[in-house]
């Protein structure tokens, strides 16, 4: 029984270190490029009311300016780490830029998700980006960034789908009525361990309102550089 146990975190360490993954946050770095590396920058809008008898108001939230670099390419999907971000509303904390972590997550933070090089959800510091590989120029189903920043708070794709042009140089997602009249976000603002983040731009006497309603309506990056 001993020789088998050995045998086995044996095999586990191999498949470790053959998958990128090591004992800490910040020690691989990406090993290969795409279409997709380089600074991204746009705007994400919000819709609000006081409450239900209220009319909406559609605002500009806050902008965002992120780089990526890729990580790895793995089933179609480019896992892009986002090494620096800048966000304009402060409640984010990034002042006028911050780096952000690097590399794969260990199996403390991540699971046996590790293995794969899969990226921490409630990790402070880290973000990622999956992009499609081979049908970049059309609404992808599959795909998802979340940036986690340092102070806790988080910005998160929340819709089902969004667009990537043939190039790779925009990215975008806005949110659509359903057949029931409901609208889906397409992005969500909450701290890591749980609890909503009022982007800023809403005024503070609104967002106090006990009946008080918000939307992620919709976002867009845009490529600015290489």
């Amino acid at each position: 029984m001993k020789r088998q146990m050995i045998a086995i975190f044996t095999a586990l360490a191999i498949l470790l270190l053959s998958s990128g993954c090591s004992t800490n946050n910040t020690t691989s770095t990406p090993v290969q490029s795409s279409i997709y590396d380089g600074t991204y920058s746009g705007t994400f809008t919000c819709t609000y009311r006081a409450d239900s008898a209220s009319p909406w108001v559609t605002i500009t939230a806050f902008t965002l300016t992120l780089t990526l670099k890729t990580q790895k390419v793995n089933y179609g999907m480019d896992y892009l780490w986002v090494s620096h971000v800048y966000c304009s509303d402060p409640v984010y904390g990034t002042g006028a830029g911050i780096d952000m972590l690097d590399g794969y997550l260990t199996v403390a933070n991540n699971g046996g998700a590790a293995l794969m090089g899969d990226p921490g959800y409630n990790v402070r510091g880290y973000a990622y980006v999956w992009l499609p590989v081979d049908t970049p120029s059309a609404v992808t189903s599959f795909g998802a960034f979340i940036i986690n920043f340092p102070n806790g708070t988080c910005i998160a794709q929340a819709g089902i789908s969004y667009s990537v042009n043939a190039g790779g140089t925009s990215i975008s997602e806005e949110s659509l009525p359903l057949a029931d009249g409901s609208n889906p976000a397409a992005w969500v603002s909450n701290e890591i361990t749980g609890g909503t983040v009022i982007p800023s731009a809403i005024p503070a006497n609104i967002a106090s309102n006990v009946n008080f309603q918000w939307l992620g309506l919709s976002w867009n990056l845009n490529k600015t550089s290489s």
